[in-house]
């Protein structure tokens, strides 16, 4: 048995690598969720665990994730000398934004623990990119390892010894330390040192990109936002467990939509057609599950997390409706049409739909509203993007979606959610 594992683990490459990182990571931060909701911790308390990691991610998800894309972009680009300080240059950029953005978010909020978390986390977030482009596989997957334990190290502290919330957060800035001294470490390996930051092109290619995600991305943050300001301090904990998308679909669904973009460039009539048959395989997989997941998920959250946690289960499954969307993919055709201008505008007007639901249909069905009109906004994105592509491109959605397949699995995942909020 042991070496099958390890037979396994060996043909893991690194980009699967990259991707069990991310999963790893949800897992992780659900683990310790679970832990904290079964532990003696009130709800309130357990928001300024939640608070510290939804300040940190909204004070740089979007000039983060933008930096990420053009590091990644254009690091194959240089030559071998370069890389090396390439890789330094970006790493020594995003720690000078982590030093400015963390100084803002301790004038703004007073919460020491969510900037110094914030200070080492961020770098940090670069360690898995650089091991994945220097293909270091054997060391991305034990970081991989690290990562879950930290967390179950987290976990089992909070739950058997019964310490204080604040005790908690001090733990997670020591390990995002702990992290950023790895990444030290991995700079010594794979970078030459440089005092000098990223040229002013690639600054403005990430501007331009961190626009996009302000748009895009921005929508968790919102609807966290609307949380704290209408409700109590012990509903965000409820929204925090319930409001997180299953990584699988997310990941599985964005590596198709990047895998096809190069495909499409340089064929777009054969990328279409393959784009329509793999989206189908995914859709075969994709929908049972996410059935099954819908119609159990208040029995299992009530059974890790404990019956205070049921709406919890019930928002994690409005939230799984983001599948029906997720797995139509007009913006890989953009990308290979060069129609990222389109992409920016169009996500521009899918926060305005998001706030604008969110804020309406809170007004109804209180806080679930709000993720409700989140799965609104992000439907009615694709369906813009798709109306885009027919009417100015003549690409119809019948061309990259088996719409007959997609029809019938999102009635059935509709029909899931409904049945399940009329039962529990």
């Amino acid at each position: 048995m042991l070496h099958k594992i390890k037979d396994r683990i060996k043909k893991i490459d690194a980009l699967s690598g990259l991707q069990l990182f991310q999963i790893s990571r949800f897992a992780g931060l659900s683990l310790v969720g679970i832990f904290l909701a079964r532990s003696h911790y009130s709800k309130a308390e357990i928001a300024q665990y939640e608070t510290i990691l939804w300040l940190s991610s909204f004070a740089t998800f979007f000039w983060l994730n933008s930096i990420v894309q053009v590091f990644l972009s254009h690091f194959e680009k240089q030559d071998e000398n370069e890389k090396r300080s390439f890789a330094f240059r970006f790493a020594f950029s995003v720690q000078i934004l982590s030093i400015s953005a963390a100084f803002l978010l301790w004038l703004i909020t007073q919460n020491i623990y969510a900037a110094l978390f914030l200070l080492f986390q961020t770098p940090a977030s670069l360690n898995e990119y650089i091991l994945f482009v220097n293909l270091e596989r054997k060391k991305l997957i034990n970081y991989v390892i690290f990562n879950f334990v930290t967390y179950l190290l987290i976990g089992f502290y909070v739950y058997f010894l019964k310490s204080d919330i604040n005790e908690v957060a001090a733990i997670m800035v020591l390990i995002a330390f702990a992290k950023w001294c790895y990444g030290i470490y991995i700079l010594s390996r794979f970078a030459s040192p440089s005092l000098r930051l990223i040229e002013p092109a690639l600054w403005k290619s990430s501007a331009y990109l961190a626009v996009g995600f302000i748009f895009s991305g921005s929508a968790e943050y919102i609807d966290g936002w609307l949380v704290k300001h209408y409700f109590e301090s012990s509903v965000f904990t409820e929204f925090r467990f319930g409001s997180r998308e299953l990584p699988l679909f997310a990941i599985l669904s964005a590596t198709l939509s990047n895998a096809s973009i190069p495909l499409l460039s340089n064929n777009l009539k054969e990328g279409l057609a393959k784009l329509k048959t793999d989206s189908l395989i995914y859709m075969h997989f994709m929908f049972p599950l996410a059935i099954v997941i819908v119609l159990s998920a208040p029995v299992i959250f009530s059974v890790v997390y404990g019956k205070a946690y049921i709406v919890s289960g019930k928002v994690f499954s409005l939230m799984i409706l983001l599948l029906i969307p997720r797995l139509v993919f007009p913006q890989a055709v953009y990308h290979a049409l060069n129609l990222q201008k389109i992409l920016v505008r169009i996500s521009l007007t899918e926060l305005l739909v998001n706030i604008a639901a969110s804020f309406a249909l809170m007004q109804l069905f209180g806080w679930q509203g709000i993720v409700a009109g989140t799965v609104i906004a992000f439907a009615f994105e694709k369906v813009i993007l798709a109306i885009y592509l027919r009417q100015q491109h003549a690409i119809y959605p019948s061309d990259y979606l088996d719409i007959k397949w997609w029809a019938i699995y999102s009635a059935a995942l509709a029909a899931a959610v409904a049945f399940q909020y009329m039962v529990f």
